[in-house]
């Protein structure tokens, strides 16, 4: 479940070590939201379009959160290129999710700082949530 709050990121004195995983993790999510806006522009079906949607709106409110956390700009999405059967863009996405789920993993072992580590768990918990539907909506789409 996601905790009420974890919306409201407001920028905090951070360590170097937490700083550099917060801007990495930024550019990881503006990645993955070009990279889902690009599968959800040349998604196969409706029920991909729609997931992929919801996968860009989630990497965009993640970048968001970040971006305030690190009291910084969001950047802008990078050009990318998309599969075009659904089922390699699911996993393309499960592997996506993966290194999400990592980065936050490791980022949040390496905090000290209370309110980075909620974001951190929250983020690898979403991010298990949409490799584990990627997984299954891969399992289940057309070739």
């Amino acid at each position: 479940m996601v905790p009420k709050d974890y919306m409201h990121t407001d920028s905090v004195p951070l360590t170097d070590a937490t700083r550099q995983n917060a801007l990495k993790a930024l550019e990881l999510e503006a990645l993955c939201e070009a990279f889902y806006r690009c599968c959800e522009e040349n998604a196969q079906t409706r029920i991909a379009e729609t997931y992929f949607r919801r996968l860009a709106r989630h990497e965009e409110h993640h970048k968001q959160e970040l971006a305030r956390l690190l009291a910084v700009e969001e950047p802008e999405l990078p050009m990318v290129e998309c599969p075009a059967s659904d089922k390699q863009k699911y996993l393309e996405a499960v592997e996506k999710e993966r290194m999400a789920i990592a980065h936050y993993e490791l980022s949040f072992e390496q905090a000290t700082e209370e309110r980075a580590m909620e974001i951190f768990v929250t983020f690898a918990d979403v991010e298990m949530e949409h490799k584990m539907v990627a997984m299954r909506q891969g399992a289940n789409a057309n070739l």
